[in-house]
């Protein structure tokens, strides 16, 4: 009877860890594409030709991660 109890026991915590594994992957996986996607956005906005746009075109991407490349208040012209 023990050894029956045992069993179930192991594979369930086996069943909890996997499903924590695959939530894992799968979470770190959108991070990445999100990470991308800005990275990306991040890219077009400096490419842009006057300063005022680049500013308006940095302040509109969607903040991730804090980062030095973006402006922290507005450029007076």
């Amino acid at each position: 009877m023990l050894s029956a109890f045992s069993v179930v026991l192991v594979v369930s915590m086996l069943l909890a860890f996997y499903n924590v594994v695959c939530q894992a992957v799968s979470q770190s996986a959108l991070y990445q594409q999100a990470m991308a996607a800005q990275s990306q956005a991040i890219w077009r906005c400096k490419r842009m030709p006057s300063v005022s746009a680049r500013h308006d075109c940095l302040l509109a991407v969607p903040t991730l991660l804090v980062s030095s490349d973006r402006p922290t208040s507005p450029v007076s012209p």
